[in-house]
């Protein structure tokens, strides 16, 4: 399926996880427009309706709203077990289906081309596209097209309870009171964050703006964007 540039003023359905500081530019695209944002994480700077669900739970979300939208075309997907694995609520989901109604654009993030689902991923974002008339576009406007045409059974989620951190271009580790309070750390402490995939220095910078056990910092990924993590004080 073609992607295609966002167009300024349309109201879109997101699937985008802290477009203020990890997509700005179209987060400013964005303002004028009606949209909606499912996502783990609450952007209070992003003009958009927030609906929340579990960290990499794209694939369940997206196929509670199939089920939701063409009962006979997905009757084998549950939505109550897709409900509770990706803590969409079903009324939630019958909200943005409303919503997609009267929107132009699906935008995801381009976090979920690393996602160990993105080919169920894909496919449900092409059928909300088709059933919606919707134009899909990825917050990454250098991607012009995605396979959409495979299904098959959706992937268990990952276990993301604890800290983690998000991929961000920030040199510090930007985070929430509720972060330090889990870490046991404090604002300008320097501390060596450890993951499976990395090990490096960092300097905690608290943001008021920002909730929940979930940081932000740039570092490589291997794979999807978010990473589980323990912190010391270096």
């Amino acid at each position: 399926m073609k992607t295609t540039s966002y167009e300024k003023g349309k109201n879109a359905l997101c699937l985008l996880d802290m477009p203020s500081l990890r997509a700005n530019a179209l987060c400013a695209k964005l303002d004028g427009s009606k949209n909606v944002n499912i996502s783990c994480l609450e952007d209070t700077q992003f003009n958009a309706k927030p609906y929340k669900c579990e960290i990499g739970s794209a694939p369940f979300v997206l196929a509670l709203l199939a089920k939701l939208a063409d009962e006979s075309k997905f009757g084998a997907l549950d939505e109550g077990f897709l409900s509770a694995e990706s803590c969409l609520g079903e009324e939630e989901a019958r909200e943005i289906l409303e919503f997609l109604t009267g929107a132009e654009f699906l935008i995801f993030d381009k976090a979920l081309l690393s996602h160990k689902d993105f080919s169920n991923i894909a496919y449900f974002m092409g059928f909300l596209c088709e059933k919606f008339a919707l134009k899909l576009a990825c917050s990454d406007e250098s991607i012009s097209e995605i396979n959409t045409s495979e299904l098959s059974e959706l992937q268990e989620l990952e276990n993301f309870d604890g800290l983690v951190l998000c991929r961000a271009d920030e040199p510090n580790l930007r985070c929430s009171k509720q972060f330090l309070q889990l870490a046991k750390v404090q604002n300008g402490d320097e501390v060596q964050v450890k993951s499976a995939i990395f090990t490096q220095k960092a300097k905690i910078q608290l943001d008021e703006n920002l909730q929940g056990t979930v940081g932000f910092l740039n570092f490589v990924p291997r794979g999807y964007d978010f990473v589980k993590i323990s912190l010391k004080k270096a």
